[in-house]
């Protein structure tokens, strides 16, 4: 229908735009050791892919999936008719976008990886796929920040870039503030208050006691 055409125009356009930002990280790969046998590869608009390392042999190697254009482009529709609204904010609105926490991200889909047969027979027909998503670094710090596998042979990548901030609907949503006004002082002026009322008070001290006495 027209609303669901409109739907994918905008996030096709809005896509493109992220996508634009990010162009700087084209050709460049980025590595990420989570501490136990694996090292994870990530080559922006190319591949993802896993590995162990000896010395400089790649040993047990697995491709994750290769860029998707295709692919990348449904998790747009997808996210806009089934997920929330965090999921792809390619496709929110702008008051969305407001309302939204802080795990907003941009995604790229990576298909047809190295099959699953090594994890059991069940898995003999199914590819190894990835999701990498993109996150505002406010700190400037780039790179993989963590590689999970949420379903088997399903991996998500986080990836953290200053360049993700360009984009409004990517920066984190900011606190709200009070504005607090403040007044100037004048401290002469409390100094000289303070003497006139002071002498206000003996004046007044005086004339009681004249009228005891009187």
């Amino acid at each position: 229908d027209s609303t669901g055409r409109v739907e994918r125009e905008s996030a096709a356009a809005s896509r493109r735009d992220v996508d634009e930002l990010l162009s700087p990280l084209r050709g460049r790969c980025f590595f990420h050791a989570n501490g136990d046998w694996w090292t994870y590869e990530f080559c922006h608009e190319k591949h993802v892919e896993q590995f162990h390392r000896e010395g400089t042999t790649r040993v047990n190697a697995y491709d994750l999936g290769r860029y998707d254009a295709r692919a990348t482009a449904e998790l747009d529709v997808e996210s806009g008719s089934n997920a929330s609204k965090n999921d792809v904010v390619s496709v929110a609105s702008a008051d969305e976008i407001d309302d939204a926490s802080e795990d907003k991200y941009h995604a790229h889909a990576f298909t047809h990886g190295t099959k699953c047969g090594d994890v059991g027979a069940q898995f003999d027909d199914v590819e190894r796929s990835s999701e990498v998503r993109f996150v505002c670094s406010e700190d400037g710090a780039e790179g993989v920040a963590s590689v999970d596998e949420p379903a088997t042979c399903k991996y998500v990548f986080t990836f953290r870039t200053p360049l993700a901030c360009k984009s409004r609907m990517l920066r984190p949503k900011q606190p709200d503030v009070e504005a607090i006004v403040c007044s100037r002082v004048d401290v002469a002026s409390t100094d000289d208050r303070a003497e006139t009322e002071a002498e206000t008070e003996a004046t007044d001290a005086r004339a009681e006691d004249a009228w005891r006495g009187a």
